[in-house]
């Protein structure tokens, strides 16, 4: 058995300050998984006995991606900025996209050639 694994997991944001009582939030975020399997099975163990080797291959490969923006409106009431009214507009948009292959195989032409490219 051979398992490969690749993980990316970023994230990233910028602000801008529209007016003093005016503020724009972008962030942006990546989740990223890529998985490779091997297995074979020879013919000296139970489960490639019967069929002259038993070999499998699996690929994934999945990602997110996530995007959020926020306004913030902030206005002070009294000239010391003790008080201030505030108002918080925002969305968020995510996707997911998912990808699998399996595939196996039978009647290998010896032990020694586990896997054919």
């Amino acid at each position: 058995f051979l398992a490969t694994t690749t993980t990316l997991l970023a994230n990233a944001f910028a602000e801008y300050k529209i007016k003093e009582w005016l503020t724009l939030k972008s962030t942006v975020g990546v989740n990223g998984l890529l998985l490779r399997e091997w297995q074979f099975y020879p013919t000296t163990t139970n489960s490639g006995a019967g069929t002259a080797g038993n070999g499998n291959e699996v690929y994934s490969n999945e990602y997110s991606l996530l995007n959020e923006n926020t306004l913030t409106f902030r206005k002070y009431l009294d000239k010391k900025e003790d008080h201030n009214f505030s108002i918080l507009l925002g969305n968020s948009i995510q996707t997911f996209d998912y990808e699998r292959v399996s595939a196996s195989g039978t009647n290998f032409p010896g032990n020694a050639i586990r896997r054919l490219d």
